[in-house]
């Protein structure tokens, strides 16, 4: 995409500026607030704390499933995967170990977010880089310890690097490995196989990751060989227990509608929509597709506020196409106009998601909570629309 950079009014530049260096004083005071909990409070990190004690006791041969567990959506092979920072470590090393592959998972995701908007000027940059850092749901889940901080680096930086240098087997090898670790979290990361799979130079990165998770799932069965397939079958009555547990997706919207025996039907329905598009569009800029991948997962299992991180990278990619100028007017129109609104609803407190929270003098009420709700729900649609329309445009 070519850049509108050189065209970008003065005020637009000081503005963008600006913005930088509010992002930047965002970002410090939110990364070290959430890093000092993940590191420091005993009480807190609690995704991490349930990750380490489960890896822990999955390692020890006991039935994880079976002992009623409430959040067990995860497949065997994840704790596998897992056991490279859960098995070996006590709670406290885990803790500093995951802040700091937490942290060089964010810069990561920015230095890719900077280098997708590079035509935009140094300005949009420094906001592109200085966005993950800064983004309430990706400092929430920060402090909780959630597995989506580091698979949603690791699974877009596999589709980039296959896309963009891939063709040798070291370079496919390595975007098959980063997919399989993004892999530990499945239902967050696998509508990122689509990307993977068409805009590489050939589909060998993603068969290679499919035979790799493939693997990891062997080696779990022989971890646990006497139990596997019970495992397997509690494993799967977990994750239709958790279907209605989501937050503005498919889970709840089948949950109101009293259709919860529709969820493997419509997740397949889904996914196989996903692909065929991503497939019709695979000429398409490979961040349209990224969007789209990251936009149909935050609708598909999306169990909590947190997953919401899961949107900055369709902002990238509204970003990408707003500053660009071989686009027709009014999808240049459209990008910017849902990337304003976007930024905005993505950077507003969480305290709105919670009933009872506190801002200030304000007490958040259930009217404000909803509203809060939609209106993420209803960005995320119109980011949709504009990446779609995009993606079929960019075809040929």
């Amino acid at each position: 995409m070519a850049s509108a950079a050189g065209r970008r009014r003065p005020h637009v530049e000081r503005l963008l500026v600006t913005l930088a260096v509010l992002l930047v004083v965002l970002g410090a005071v939110l990364v070290s607030a959430k890093v000092s909990s993940l590191v420091l409070d005993r009480d807190g990190a609690p995704a991490l704390r349930f990750l380490h004690r489960v890896t822990g006791d999955w390692w020890d041969g006991e039935p994880v499933y079976g002992m009623h567990r409430s959040g067990m959506v995860y497949p065997p092979a994840t704790w596998l995967l897992l056991g490279l920072f859960h098995s070996w470590s006590t709670l406290e090393v885990a803790r500093w170990t995951w802040a700091a592959v937490s942290l060089v998972a964010l810069a990561a995701l920015g230095a890719a977010c900077a280098s997708a908007v590079r035509r935009g000027g140094p300005a949009v940059r420094a906001c592109a880089w200085l966005a993950p850092f800064s983004m309430p749901t990706l400092g929430d889940a920060l402090e909780l310890g959630s597995l989506i901080v580091v698979v949603l680096p690791a699974a877009v930086g596999a589709v980039l690097l296959a896309a963009r240098h891939g063709g040798r087997w070291s370079t496919d090898l390595a975007a098959a490995a980063m997919f399989d670790l993004a892999l530990a979290s499945p239902f967050t990361t696998l509508p990122f196989l689509a990307p993977l799979a068409v805009k590489a130079r050939s589909v060998r990165p993603a068969i290679l990751a499919l035979c790799g998770y493939g693997l990891v799932t062997v080696a779990s069965a022989l971890k646990h060989p006497a139990s596997f397939g019970e495992e397997v079958r509690l494993w799967m009555a977990h994750v239709y227990r958790r279907a209605g547990h989501g937050y503005g997706n498919i889970q709840d919207w089948l949950r109101a509608a009293d259709a919860d025996w529709a969820f493997a039907i419509s997740s397949l329905a889904l996914l196989a929509t996903l692909t065929v598009f991503v497939w019709w569009c695979r000429h398409s800029d490979v961040w349209l597709l990224l969007g789209l991948s990251a936009t149909a997962s935050r609708f598909w299992m999306a169990p909590s506020i947190g997953y919401d991180a899961l949107l900055i990278i369709p902002l990238i990619a509204l970003a990408r196409v707003a500053s660009a100028d071989d686009v027709s007017r009014r999808l240049l129109t459209s990008a910017r106009i849902a990337l304003v609104l976007m930024a905005l609803v993505l950077w507003i407190p969480l305290q709105f998601h919670f009933v009872g929270s506190t801002l200030g003098p304000l007490t958040v009420g259930p009217e404000l909570v909803n509203l809060f709700n939609a209106t993420h729900v209803a960005v995320s649609l119109l980011a949709l629309l504009v990446l779609s329309t995009g993606a079929v445009v960019g075809r040929s």
